[in-house]
């Protein structure tokens, strides 16, 4: 037996190290994953609560927004659109936002996409001399269950347009 080199403990480490995983690598292989007998569509159908929106029906969604959000043509807008599977419709929310005649005005509408029917609509501005939660809005009323329920203020609108989007404005 000769002198150690600088080698010898770095072997002990790997030797060490070796026994250590040894158990775990004496394992017989795992039985590979089987395919499930049903395609992956119907899976997720079968699972997927019925209150959620299928990704077909999000994109259709969002391409008839889109569309109808290009139409309406708003300055400084911003849209979002929500397929609302309890009434199988397709609803865009549109925020607006501008300057004009020296007073802050801010719109959210909210349209059946395709039928291209108006559900709610909240309109504000500001007032030289009140604070903004002082002042309430000029309009603000969200169409339910075919009577208009009005409101007065932008949270009690998104509680109302709730009922058809599961988005805030």
């Amino acid at each position: 037996m000769g002198v150690p080199t600088a080698y010898e403990p770095m072997k002990l480490k790997y030797l060490c190290l070796a026994l250590a995983l040894a158990p775990f690598g004496c394992e017989k292989p795992q039985a590979p994953i089987e395919k499930p007998q049903a395609p992956i569509k119907e899976v997720v159908a079968a699972t997927r609560p019925p209150d959620i929106p299928t990704l077909e029906e999000q994109v259709q969604c969002e391409k008839y927004a889109r569309a109808f959000y290009k139409e309406v043509d708003y300055n400084n807008a911003d849209y979002s659109s929500h397929y609302n599977t309890g009434m199988k419709k397709c609803f865009v929310a549109i925020h607006s936002s501008q300057w004009n005649s020296g007073m802050l005005w801010t719109t959210n509408q909210l349209y059946d996409a395709v039928e291209r029917r108006i559900y709610g609509s909240y309109m504000w501005h500001n007032d030289a001399v009140k604070k903004y939660w002082e002042v309430e809005p000029v309009e603000c009323y969200v169409k339910t269950s075919g009577e208009k329920k009005f409101c007065k203020s932008d949270y009690e609108f998104e509680q109302l347009a709730s009922e058809y989007m599961d988005v805030s404005f």
